[in-house]
């Protein structure tokens, strides 16, 4: 098949034009993703490329690309029906289904697909595609499509006048139903969020808050004071007395948390506050404290407001299921006395979800009511304590931003009944356009099959798989049932009913964790190392002889790529080919608090037929061959820093799952492979960059960095660099990095020679001390002092070692480029020209 070779010739611009659609999707989502709540979910292009390449041996280059949409369409085109007729009566399996992109993009090119998952929400996702397949009674696309031109607003439309216009009444059956609901619940509750000087306030910030144990005063815990960070717009707590009214400034304001400790803002004491005082004391404090209108102006709340969200009337059903205890790693609100999920919300917030899910329940239509059920997940997903303020996008951040329930300190509500991001119009819009998507998508294509299931435990007979196409779990990534339990208890309030042996659960990490394979709760990495070997091993179980697996998997850590290639051997594969292919935005990564990297590795690979024994010594030669190779291609590409260690792990599990069993001579063979492949590949990058092999360490680190990380990199990234180079601290120690905060995370910045001048010099065994020194030299003195330097330091290097670093590290980077081009101007002409290197001369 395609995917089984290396893409070459036509197929490597195809890749390219993918690669350059996925990032462009991550950005602007597939109307689908709007549509439900997956906190994993690869590009619909990606898919598409993948299965395509899978499905054919060979397949006209042009065509290819109109079944891909390219050059700009992507997702947002159907293939050509001569695409799918060719695929008619093929199968694939997707056993972690997630969010559906492979299962999905299967179908449209005109397979059978069957998307199974043990996630119960997840699986509504994908019963939602089944559901609209079968359904493209639901919405009228033309009236839609001229509804939503009409009051066409920013990236969506006006939901709110689309429901007040006629027209809408012969949109379809699901936008009816819709409208009368979203308009029903506006008038019974419009009387909660009342006007602000004429004008609908569409969030209000609240901010949690404890009393100084020193002064007394009422402190709010905010981590950042900023409104509008492109206008300099921050508020800030003006006291009287002990209690306080918000002021808006457009100075800055120090925040009053970090790290868990608090500090009172009051001039007069800025006392610390432990976080043991917090967590006593943090609950059912919570003070209004801005209003956000619709035009995006601020305004101090007023006793009157809170005065309203107290007159609200208690609900009977309180969500009392209790939140997963035993997770302070990705759940913390427990650790602040919020035990239930009820109490996740306040008091005007609960109400309005218990309202909303009592007029979902008594639709009559069960595949309306189960498409509807979405509206409840995505509005408590925008509409809880834990919902942010984002200055940059002067918006909220959703709940399960981060892909867990992490603490928000201060809070956003919204107004489900104003304009704008997370009110009831947007997500009505949101879901809506999905189905019109989805009506579209699945005209005269493969048909969707989804599954309840585990992939513990296939429904399938022995070897009838021909193709097995999935997104597994990636290692310690995100923890499933205690994340989704958020949306799960609201869910089964709406479709229990409909579905229950799916929405029976008490609560998912509770009652459906055992045999979830994901890292979390009580589950450990043993845990899901054992899980997912016996899932591979089912795999294998129902893979025909001659079937085919692609896995997408993309993760930091090396001990992950460790159990992928023990897994992949002991369930009988063979890796035929891996490619990375760009999948993830930094922003997604940076999320969940992974190194930086933007691709997923796709795994291509066979059942293993024949079974022999290999020694990763004799292995080595042809790893370290392949893998420098593979390097120099990706650089030239463009994939950058943990891409590339990825992509070199990828080339270590092709060579070493030939064999059926792996020796070493020394240690795990294993954990040698991937050692060993991380340390070529490092070493590889800053040999070609460099020109050569490093002097030492720090330069090496250096040079690697400036090229792959130019803007800084996080801890986790800083973690990786102390295992291949040398250690953070001591890095910092010698002044060549330095920690700053970029909003609210701790990030890692180079440092430049003209930051260095008062340490560089002090360590001559490092080049790239050495070469600050001569920069400093140079900048303050001018050539006598370079060279007056040059005759009294000793250090074990040449100057044509000098002209190369500045090769490598100033090509494309450094804050005094003028002081470096004139250096090299002067010391480094002979070398430069002798390289065939102008740019500096």
């Amino acid at each position: 098949m395609i995917i089984e070779r290396p893409f070459s010739g036509p197929w490597k611009e195809i890749k390219r034009q993918v690669d350059a659609l996925a990032v462009k999707e991550k950005n602007a989502r597939s109307p689908y993703f709007e549509m439900t709540i997956s906190l994993a979910r690869a590009p619909l292009i990606v898919s598409r490329f993948v299965l395509l390449t899978a499905f054919f041996e060979d397949l006209d280059p042009q065509l290819a690309k109109k079944a891909l949409g390219l050059p700009e369409e992507g997702f947002e085109k159907n293939p050509p029906d001569d695409i799918k007729e060719k695929l008619r009566g093929v199968k694939i399996l997707d056993p972690f289904a997630g969010g559906g992109s492979i299962p999905l993009e299967a179908i449209r090119l005109g397979a059978d697909a069957v998307a199974l998952d043990y996630n119960p929400v997840q699986w509504l996702a994908l019963k939602t595609i089944e559901i609209i397949q079968q359904r493209h009674d639901l919405i009228n696309l033309k009236i839609w499509e001229e509804l939503t031109k009409r009051y066409r607003r920013g990236f969506g439309a006006n939901m709110e006048a689309i429901c007040n216009d006629p027209l809408a009444e012969k949109a379809g059956l699901l936008v009816k139903e819709a409208c009368n609901i979203a308009k029903e619940l506006k008038n019974e509750l419009e009387k909660y969020y009342p006007l602000y000087n004429g004008k609908r306030v569409v969030h209000y910030l609240w901010a949690k808050q404890v009393k100084c144990p020193k002064c007394g005063s009422w402190v709010p815990l905010v981590l950042d004071f900023c409104l509008d960070s492109k206008k300099k717009i921050y508020w800030r707590p003006r006291y009287t007395n002990s209690d306080y009214i918000a002021e808006i400034t457009e100075e800055f304001v120090e925040p009053t948390i970090g790290g868990g400790d608090g500090k009172c803002p009051r001039e007069s004491c800025k006392a610390s506050i432990s976080n043991s005082y917090i967590r006593e004391n943090i609950k059912n404090n919570d003070k209004l404290v801005l209003l956000i209108t619709e035009d995006k102006s601020f305004y101090p709340a007023k006793p009157i407001d809170s005065e309203i969200v107290n007159s609200v009337p208690d609900v009977e059903d309180k969500i009392n299921e209790q939140i997963a205890p035993n997770d302070p790693r990705s759940v913390v609100p427990p650790i602040y006395g919020y035990k239930t999920f009820g109490e996740l919300f306040n008091k005007r917030q609960l109400y309005y979800i218990n309202q909303l899910i009592r007029k979902i329940k008594n639709i009559n239509d069960k595949d309306i009511r189960t498409i509807m059920s979405w509206l409840v997940a995505k509005q408590a997903d925008r509409n809880s304590l834990l919902t942010t303020w984002d200055s940059s996008k002067v918006g909220l951040r959703n709940t399960l931003s981060h892909k867990v329930l992490r603490m928000a300190w201060d809070y956003v509500e919204t107004n489900p009944f104003a304009l704008g991001a997370g009110t009831i119009w947007s997500s009505l819009y949101d879901i809506i356009e999905g189905v019109a998507f989805l009506v579209k998508a699945t005209n005269n294509t493969g048909k969707f099959r989804a599954i309840l299931g585990s992939a513990l435990n296939l429904p399938f007979s022995d070897k009838s798989i021909k193709y097995i196409i999935t997104d597994p779990p990636y290692f310690d990534n995100i923890p499933y049932p205690e994340s989704y339990d958020f949306i799960y208890v609201l869910l089964k309030r709406v479709v229990g009913d409909i579905y229950p042996e799916a929405f029976s659960y008490w609560t998912l990490w509770r009652d459906r964790s055992a045999e979830d394979i994901s890292v979390g709760g009580g589950r450990s990495e043993e845990h899901f190392k054992y899980l997912i070997k016996l899932a591979f091993k089912e795999i294998r179980r129902v893979l025909a002889d001659d079937g085919l697996l692609v896995l997408y998997y993309a993760h930091s850590k090396r001990e992950a790529w460790v159990f992928v290639l023990e897994a992949l051997i002991d369930s009988g594969f063979r890796v035929v080919n891996v490619f990375p292919i760009k999948s993830y935005s930094e922003t997604d990564v940076q999320a969940v608090g992974k190194a930086s990297f933007i691709s997923s590795l796709i795994i291509v690979a066979r059942p293993r037929l024949e079974e022999s024994v290999a020694y990763v010594e004799k292995l080595k030669p042809l790893m370290e061959s392949e893998i420098r190779k593979t390097v120099r291609e990706l650089w030239e590409e463009g994939y950058r820093g943990v891409d590339l260690t990825i992509a070199a792990y990828g080339v270590a599990l092709k060579i070493a799952t030939q064999a059926g069993k792996l020796e070493s001579l020394r240690g795990n063979p294993v954990e040698s492979v991937i050692s060993f492949a991380d340390e070529i590949a490092t070493k590889a990058l800053v040999e070609f960059l460099y020109g050569g092999s490093t002097p030492d360490k720090y330069t090496a680190f250096y040079v690697y960095a400036v090229n792959n990380y130019p803007g800084g990199f996080d801890s986790d990234t800083l973690h990786l660099f102390s295992k291949t180079f040398v250690s953070g601290s001591e890095l910092q120690r010698i002044g060549l990095i330095r920690e700053r905060k970029k909003g609210k995370k701790k990030v890692f910045e180079l440092v430049d020679f003209a930051d260095r001048c008062n340490v560089a010099g002090k360590f001559p065994n490092a080049l790239v001390d050495v070469v600050h020194a001569m920069l400093c030299k140079f900048k303050s003195g001018g050539s006598q002092a370079v060279n007056s330097y040059l005759q009294n330091a000793r250090f074990p290097f040449t100057m044509q070692d000098v002209c190369r670093f500045i090769e490598a590290v100033y090509k494309n980077w450094g804050v005094d480029k003028n002081t470096v081009n004139n250096f090299a101007a002067m010391f480094c002409r002979s070398v430069f020209k002798d390289r065939g290197v102008l740019e500096f001369v």
